[in-house]
């Protein structure tokens, strides 16, 4: 099974679908619920605040608008270095699933969201709780 991470290369940023308790191939994570895909949401949002309905205030909401953003798998092909971007991703770049989590766990509903699937506990490792 090939593995995906959400990868921002001009930030050097990603995320995990594990740390979401979603699935990590791209058909698990994108069948849903996928808590992955509500924080890219989020982190892509560009005009966020401006009106009912958006996302609570947090600095990660927009922190990727307008980045080039690629969802890589591990059987991706060689960067210049003999390395995929997946692995560069792995070895180099922050993950910010935990912060990015913290993020979606401010707004109640996606917070009732993680509980009732049983993924409360990911809220309280990511706020540092646990």
């Amino acid at each position: 099974m090939q593995f995906h991470l959400i990868v921002n290369p001009k930030r050097k940023e990603y995320l995990a679908p594990e740390a979401f308790g979603d699935g990590r191939t791209l058909l698990e994570f994108t069948r849903g619920p996928s808590f992955i895909l509500t924080a890219l949401a989020w982190l892509i949002a560009e005009d966020n605040g401006r009106g009912e309905g958006d996302a609570p205030s947090h600095p990660l909401v927009g922190s990727w608008a307008r980045d080039s953003v690629v969802i890589v798998g591990d059987y991706g092909d060689e960067a210049g270095d003999g390395r995929g971007l997946y692995a560069l991703a792995r070895e180099c770049f922050t993950n910010i699933s935990q912060p990015a989590i913290a993020m979606l766990s401010q707004d109640v509903h996606l917070r009732a969201r993680f509980v009732e699937l049983g993924r409360g506990k990911l809220i309280l490792t990511a706020l540092g709780q646990e």
